[in-house]
């Protein structure tokens, strides 16, 4: 070859800047393919599930980071190997891992989960006293409108536990009423949100009427049973009157196997309300008033409430059906794996 012509051929052993930085991106595809990238995933994915379990770390936070590398690794992996272009099982079964975690990303930018107790015959105005929420997820909960129509325990005549049954009404968007049955184990369903019956309490009702005529109605949800048998106080700043804190102390006793036990009995309590006005204790029977800096309360009735948790997750089914395809795509590859075996010719 002529000295001229070799001086101006370029050199084939020196890529172009093209071709390297091609050949620099496959190498860092097959770093993060690597499958000690993906023993590294489960790792933090181990680590955030034992942060979230024991430090209470938001799963939002924890599993940011370990999910963002898994689905790298996972890209990474399609990419680069050949053999899940040939293997179609194999290759649906990682495309329903990456689906489920952009669901479960999906799902925690537009969760919500609320608790809200509501009394008898009152209704749900759209305020929360404990919610989580995804930053994704908007005012739905003052859009929902439901009722407590009162509840209902039955206990089994074998004596195991009780069922508990709660009458809801709700209303439509056109204003139309509905009443449904739930508990905690089976919902009502509003505009894609869960509502759970989980929890009940005694709730007294009570009346304010201020010196100068005005009149203020509240009702005072007790909490839990403590153990020394006060159920746990509720506090109420009287609307131009003193702070006022009431509780009562009741013993439950529980009911015959078979037997049912409407609004936690409360038609049948006459247990005395418990009112303390600063140092001063005061008691109340039902419709009994006391006379305090400000005006009047009156212990109307007692009453009880019902808890509700509210759940929002539009991720739900979706990934209920991502998680069936990929036990499908992967029974489907080890039964191709089973039947592609070579078996012995027989002999003659």
């Amino acid at each position: 070859m002529p000295e001229s012509l070799v001086s101006t051929c370029p050199d084939a052993r020196k890529p172009g800047p093209w071709r390297a930085a091609r050949r620099a991106g496959a190498d860092t595809l097959r770093r993060l393919a690597a499958p000690q990238v993906t023993v590294l995933c489960f790792v933090l994915l181990a680590a955030g599930a034992l942060w979230i379990a024991e430090g209470g770390a938001p799963a939002t936070t924890a599993m940011a980071a370990p999910l963002s590398l898994l689905m790298v690794n996972l890209l990474a992996s399609v990419a680069t190997h050949p053999r899940f272009r040939t293997d179609l099982p194999l290759l649906i079964f990682h495309l329903a891992l990456m689906a489920l975690i952009v669901l479960f990303f999906l799902g925690r930018m537009t969760y919500a989960d609320g608790v809200v107790p509501v009394t008898r015959g009152a209704v749900f105005d759209g305020a929360l006293v404990q919610v989580e929420r995804g930053p994704w997820h908007g005012d739905g909960f003052e859009r929902l409108r439901f009722g407590n129509e009162g509840f209902v325990d039955e206990y089994p005549a074998n004596g195991n536990g009780y069922l508990t049954y709660n009458r809801v009404r709700w209303w439509d968007a056109d204003g139309g009423s509905h009443v449904v049955e739930i508990g905690d184990d089976r919902p009502l369903v509003l505009d894609g949100y869960r509502i759970y019956a989980n929890r009940k309490g005694l709730a007294p009702r009570l009346l304010w009427q201020r010196d100068s005529g005005e009149v203020e109605f509240a009702s005072m949800q007790l909490g839990s049973l403590e153990p020394d048998g006060w159920y746990e106080g509720s506090a109420w700043s009287l609307p131009a009157g003193p702070d006022i804190w009431v509780g009562m102390q009741h013993e439950f006793e529980r009911p015959e196997p078979g037997s049912r036990r409407v609004d936690l009995g409360v038609a049948d309590i006459d247990t005395p309300l418990v009112v303390r006005v600063g140092d001063a204790r005061h008691q109340l029977a039902t419709g009994q008033s006391l006379a305090l800096p400000g005006g009047k309360l009156t212990y109307v009735r007692l009453d009880a409430w019902m808890g509700y948790r509210i759940v929002y997750d539009p991720t739900t089914h979706w990934i209920v059906g991502t998680v069936a395809l990929a036990i499908a795509s992967l029974i489907w590859f080890y039964v191709q794996r089973v039947f592609r075996r070579k078996r012995p010719e027989s002999r003659a």
